[in-house]
């Protein structure tokens, strides 16, 4: 894991992420190798609020199964607001491709998200997200009253995470995600 940040004149500031996972599981608990790059741009709208732009580019490879062997691209959209020191909400959209080398894996997501998180005590922290997910294979066909249609799905995915600091840098936490 790499990152870079750098402020730019007035309210902007840019910074870059890339990420390389050999034999790592993915959100559906797949092994692969994958290689990510995320750029970023943010605009301070004040001191509490904030809107960031991101693109990013990632190879994944599975050793099992060539033909899942994928490029993806996404871009986004975050926006942040801190009502307090100790409360923050966050919305974000997403659009993602996931260009495959068979035809039958490629896919087209929108991911719709919020999260809102807040001090439980002086030092614990407590995280709760909501994303809806609609994704469409376009060469998938499923059966449906006899007739052919483009596969859809849709995931509701709820989260909750409880973060309780340790000593400087160190964190413990606990989550469940639905």
């Amino acid at each position: 894991f790499a990152a870079w940040q750098r402020d730019l004149p007035g309210r902007w500031s840019f910074d870059a992420t890339g990420e390389i996972s050999l034999k790592g599981s993915t959100e559906d608990r797949e092994i692969s190798d994958q290689y990510v790059v995320i750029p970023r741009v943010a605009y301070r709208i004040s001191s509490q609020t904030r809107v960031r732009v991101y693109g990013a580019l990632r190879a994944r490879r599975y050793d099992d199964d060539p033909g899942r062997n994928a490029f993806n691209r996404y871009v986004g959209v975050e926006f942040a607001e801190r009502a307090s020191p100790d409360r923050r909400w966050e919305a974000d959209v997403r659009y993602e491709v996931n260009g495959t080398e068979s035809p039958r894996q490629h896919y087209g997501r929108w991911t719709f998200g919020t999260g809102y998180s807040f001090l439980l005590s002086d030092s614990d922290r407590v995280d709760v997200e909501m994303r809806f997910r609609m994704q469409r294979y376009p060469f998938r066909l499923v059966d449906v009253d006899d007739t052919d249609v483009q596969r859809r799905d849709h995931r509701w995915i709820p989260k909750v995470t409880w973060t309780r600091p340790l000593k400087s840098g160190f964190d413990l936490r606990a989550g469940y995600t639905f």
